[in-house]
């Protein structure tokens, strides 16, 4: 039988009978720091955080796999080094969130906000980020192996170095994004937009793909 929440239709929360809309205002603050606790001491593997805010937290080096984060806030966390291979972010707000050398592999981050984050050397190798707004991101070094990312923006993203290799990039927007030495052998860039790209003359593509086709033409 499906467990919801005594007061809606939605699940509880790791370590509540309720979702994190109806535990009592006076207990969040509690709840937060005993699920931080918990998460380095237990692990956070497989854990229910569906629509919680934990703004502002420290993750750093925490194991999120295979957790719940639907339409969480994440905003101006530290998750530097964090693992979340296989964790479900949809539509999460992770808006100018440290994320240095994080593990995204594997994740569902359809529809989430990125917007300012700091992915440098993150790893989001496999992911779906299908409509993900990664606006003004540091993705440098980073790793989107293999992503599928239709419809996303990376609009003004500093993607110096990344790989992008076989991703597809349909209808992605790359306007303003410094995406100098980027790697895009593979990818699928039809419908992108490159206009006022910086670096266009040093990425890398291979002549299998309409890669090339698509950045000359930016």
């Amino acid at each position: 039988m499906l467990v919801t929440c005594p007061q809606c239709p939605r699940s509880p929360v790791y370590w509540s009978q309720s979702c994190f809309r109806h535990i009592p205002d006076a207990e969040k603050a509690k709840w937060r720091e005993d699920v931080i606790q918990d998460v380095y001491y237990y692990g956070g593997v497989n854990v229910p955080f569906t629509e919680c805010d934990f703004a502002g937290m420290d993750f750093k080096k925490a194991n999120l796999s295979r957790s719940r984060l639907e339409r969480t806030n994440l905003d101006n966390c530290n998750m530097s080094e964090t693992v979340f291979i296989e964790a479900d972010l949809s539509e999460a707000s992770v808006k100018n969130a440290k994320l240095y050398k994080a593990n995204w592999s594997e994740c569902k981050l359809d529809g989430a906000d990125l917007t300012g984050a700091n992915a440098e050397r993150a790893n989001f190798e496999g992911t779906d980020m299908k409509a993900v707004k990664c606006n003004g991101l540091d993705g440098r070094h980073a790793l989107f192996h293999g992503i599928v990312a239709a419809g996303s923006s990376f609009a003004g993203a500093n993607l110096a170095d990344a790989i992008f290799t076989l991703a597809d990039l349909t209808q992605c927007d790359f306007s303003g994004a410094n995406v100098a030495r980027a790697d895009f052998s593979g990818a699928n860039l039809a419908g992108a937009n490159f206009k006022g790209a910086l670096g266009l003359s040093t990425v890398i593509t291979d002549e299998t793909t309409i890669s090339r086709d698509v950045l000359d033409t930016a």
